[in-house]
């Protein structure tokens, strides 16, 4: 049985990498700015659009003679096909910018994702997260947010049994932790896809100055991400 391995990073950064972790923490930051810009867009304009062609649709199912039978049939199918380019719209938008995320915090955004998630993969997940939730900076809610789903579609991709999330906040730390259990092999951190997840998310923590320890026992991993309160919360918490 292969013994638990741990691995860190969150030291401070000199030369190429220092250079290296500006680069990524700009270009993580440019890319939520315009997936946000292109979900306000496909809100206010695509939304408004399909909702207009909705009512179209209903006003037209309501004036059709009863003899209309062809007219009404492809009618409720347009409703229908509407219905669906809503729904898709919606989920669209929600990936690229969590509405939950902007109007109620980072806590209320992880658990309508990771419940819906889990749900969907057929794992169990267990939550814990601070009462009252905490109220942080956008720029750490959406780093915190983004973190925690590479990581679990990481442990979702690793076939884990179980997904346990935490979030602790403190006066002097934020702390979020992710572990998945129940693997049918042991994690590695070897190939492709799981490298890039890492360097996603390496990237993201230190762009908030923060730190990530990875820990491997068997059947399993455990993340643990760590950054000052001073960064991420909001004055006046």
């Amino acid at each position: 049985m292969r013994e638990q391995t741990e691995l860190k990073t969150g030291a401070p950064w000199i030369g190429e990498d220092r250079r290296v972790s500006s680069w990524t923490a700009d270009w993580q930051s440019s890319v939520e700015r315009d997936k946000a810009a292109l979900a306000r867009s496909l809100h206010d304009h695509t939304g408004g659009l399909l909702v207009a062609a909705m009512m179209d649709v209903a006003w037209s199912e309501m004036h059709l003679t009863a003899e209309a039978t062809e007219v009404r049939t492809r009618l409720g199918r347009a409703h229908a096909a509407l219905d669906v380019a809503i729904d898709l719209n919606r989920r669209t938008i929600e990936e690229l910018r969590p509405t939950l995320l902007d109007n109620f915090g980072l806590v209320a955004a992880l658990k309508w994702y990771f419940t819906g998630a889990c749900k969907a993969a057929g794992i169990q997940c267990h939550q814990r997260y601070p009462e009252p939730p905490p109220r942080l900076v956008p720029h750490a809610a959406i780093a915190l947010y983004r973190i925690a789903q590479t990581i679990l579609a990481l442990l979702v991709g690793h076939q884990s049994k179980q997904i346990n999330i935490a979030l602790v906040v403190s006066e002097a730390r934020i702390v979020l932790q992710l572990r998945g259990s129940g693997m049918p092999n042991d994690f590695t951190a070897n190939d492709e896809p799981t490298k890039d997840a890492l360097s996603s998310v390496r990237g993201r923590i230190g762009s908030l100055a923060g730190s990530m320890v990875l820990q491997m026992p068997p059947g399993g991993a455990a993340f643990k991400f760590e950054l000052s309160a001073s960064v991420g919360v909001e004055a006046g918490e």
